[in-house]
């Protein structure tokens, strides 16, 4: 509010020393000197742009990407909620240290002994179709529903304030992983967790 007054007053203080200066046939403000304070003016009330860089870490098209195609394969029959808490979780393990980027957290992969054979290994992935294989799907209304989601969770931060930052697992209702972590919420078919035991 005060920083849209000092504008209105500037603005003001502006138009009067011009057009007085004028009036009174005595130019106080060279034409320089008033160009130097309409660009003052024009700064103040024009925000300032962020930078190519700031743009390109809040719009990664990569990041997108990888975000909506895990939404789409993680939870594209849920509903709209479930696939927002989805996106959530994969951001939220970025802040805990997961991995530095959306596509590193769902794309984590590691190999781990096997429970059968312990001299032999098995790949397991944080989300199962990277394990399964799959790509990027089609551009169908369900993969632009997620691609929409991706894009505002990644810009914009949405629903940060809904879903704790703490929730950082889920599975479907159909298993019983048996993890001793705390249950949240139900969503669809979907029971998320926060990492406290």
């Amino acid at each position: 509010m005060i920083k849209h007054v000092r504008t209105l007053l500037t603005i003001l203080f502006v138009l009067c020393a011009v057009a007085l200066s004028f009036y009174a046939g005595k130019h106080y403000y060279s034409v320089k000197q008033t160009a130097a304070l309409q660009k003052y003016v024009y700064e103040e009330m024009t925000p300032a742009k962020p930078s190519p860089v700031a743009l390109q870490m809040r719009i990664n098209a990569e990041y997108v990407r990888c975000m909506a195609t895990n939404i789409y394969y993680e939870a594209g029959s849920e509903p709209f909620m479930g696939q927002v808490m989805v996106a959530r979780v994969v951001m939220n393990r970025i802040q805990h240290g997961f991995a530095k980027n959306p596509c590193a957290v769902i794309y984590a992969q590691h190999d781990l002994p096997h429970p059968d054979d312990p001299s032999t290994t098995r790949r397991v992935c944080q989300f199962s179709w990277v394990c399964e294989g799959k790509d990027t799907p089609q551009r169908n209304a369900a993969y632009k529903q997620a691609e929409d989601i991706a894009h505002r969770v990644l810009t914009k931060n949405e629903w940060n304030d809904i879903v704790p930052n703490d929730v950082l697992f889920f599975h479907n209702t159909s298993v019983n992983p048996r993890w001793g972590y705390e249950r949240v919420a139900t969503v669809g078919n979907h029971i998320f967790y926060s990492k406290k035991r």
